[in-house]
């Protein structure tokens, strides 16, 4: 149950309880289960260059996902590291790479506060203008 809430908290309170553990305040089971979650610098960077480019390096219309992928593994090759996989997929099997989870987050920031970015409606395309 507090395992949950912890998971739940904002990014300020991970760290401020990651802050903690290392004082062994809490236990290492829960500084573990936190540390997986966050985000490492390679995705924080892929993210702050997606969102400040706007995605301006993608071409016009109606994009499918793994286009986009393509786009942005060419555009930034060193912040897509397909070894690394996303946490939240690794017990269902999928495997897929942390970097393609940063992206389409990236995508939803975009939509929310550019106009250039939209969602079509259709699960794995988006419309750039």
């Amino acid at each position: 149950m507090v395992y949950s809430k912890i998971y739940k908290s904002s990014r300020f309170i991970k760290k401020y309880i990651l802050l903690l553990c290392r004082y062994r305040i809490f236990s290492s089971c829960v500084y573990n289960l936190i540390k997986k979650n966050m985000a490492r610098p390679i995705e924080s960077q892929l993210y702050r260059e997606l969102v400040d480019s706007r995605f301006i390096f993608i071409e016009r219309g109606i994009i499918e996902i793994n286009e986009i992928y393509n786009a942005v593994k060419r555009q930034y090759p060193d912040l897509c590291d397909d070894e690394f996989t996303c946490v939240h997929h690794q017990n269902v099997g999928i495997g897929q790479s942390e970097w393609k989870h940063t992206v389409r987050t990236a995508l939803l920031r975009c939509r929310r506060i550019y106009d250039n970015v939209e969602f079509s409606g259709r699960r794995g395309y988006w419309i750039f203008t």
